[in-house]
């Protein structure tokens, strides 16, 4: 889809609207550390590159490697808007995975509001999103400490 044909569907003037190109999204996944900095470069210039409908669509993405990889690029960018989808993550992915991803993407961004749902985590049956979820809460503390 061009940006003209989303700028035409969206309905909203050329100005207010900006479209994360694929490319991003690829570096983003890649797993290559040069492609992510790109990547995070472009969205530190212009953080509305990756509004919220990109990130629910990210960790809603069929193929559990996405989702992993997409809950990983959301700590690495430490973006807050992700808090909500990462805690769906957490709280309901079937891939234990995503489910541990995203409990180190929600201690690298370091939100309160995640604290609950990382303790809740702290009895999920995979010991490898134990082990994330109580690291997560070991860096939320820490940072919590350091204000």
């Amino acid at each position: 889809m061009s940006s003209y044909q989303y700028i035409y569907l969206s309905g909203k003037p050329p100005e207010e609207v900006f479209v994360l190109e694929e490319s991003i999204i690829d570096e983003l996944l890649s797993g290559d550390p040069r492609k992510i900095e790109g990547a995070l470069n472009k969205i530190k210039r212009n953080p509305k590159l990756l509004d919220d409908e990109i990130i629910t669509k990210l960790m809603d993405d069929r193929d559990k490697n996405v989702r992993g990889k997409a809950a990983e690029a959301l700590g690495i960018i430490k973006n807050p808007k992700a808090v909500v989808a990462l805690i769906e993550a957490l709280k309901k992915d079937e891939e234990a995975s995503v489910r541990g991803e995203a409990a180190g993407a929600l201690g690298s961004i370091g939100d309160a509001e995640a604290v609950a749902s990382l303790k809740e985590a702290l009895k999920d049956r995979s010991p490898t999103v134990r082990l994330y979820a109580k690291n997560a809460l070991d860096e939320i503390k820490t940072k919590q400490k350091s204000k």
